[in-house]
């Protein structure tokens, strides 16, 4: 008898905060404003460094596109969602690899369609951190 107070009492407490708004959430959306850049399958230099440093390590600590203060001005804006092979010419070679991709120029042939790098910057506003 007991618990089942407790539980009543705590579930009434968490719809009272809900309806204050405690526990209240925002949705953003977050399709627009997105910067993008093929980059390089083969070569690091061409891929914005990747690979390089500690790739797989915090930001601060790796090198190129993967750290949060890389310059993207340069990078083609756009909007989700976006598919960069939608965009390569066709080629209808009898390469089962090609046809497999849709008969467009990625895959291991082509290492400069291969990669894409897609980046966002937005506030996170403190309340947000824990």
């Amino acid at each position: 008898m007991r618990k089942r107070v407790l539980c009543r009492g705590l579930v009434m407490a968490g719809m009272t905060m809900m309806a204050m708004g405690v526990f209240a959430r925002e949705r953003i959306n977050m399709d627009e404003g997105w910067r993008f850049s093929l980059g390089h399958a083969a070569d690091p230099a061409k891929d914005f460094s990747f690979g390089m440093g500690k790739p797989l390590a915090k930001a601060n600590e790796a090198e190129g596109a993967v750290r949060p203060d890389f310059d993207d001005g340069t990078w083609r804006e756009l909007d989700l969602p976006h598919d960069w092979a939608v965009e390569l010419p066709f080629d209808f070679s009898d390469d089962p690899n090609q046809m497999s991709h849709g008969y467009k120029p990625v895959g291991w042939n082509y290492p400069g369609n291969s990669i894409g790098w897609y980046r966002k910057a937005f506030d996170l506003p403190a309340s947000c951190v824990a």
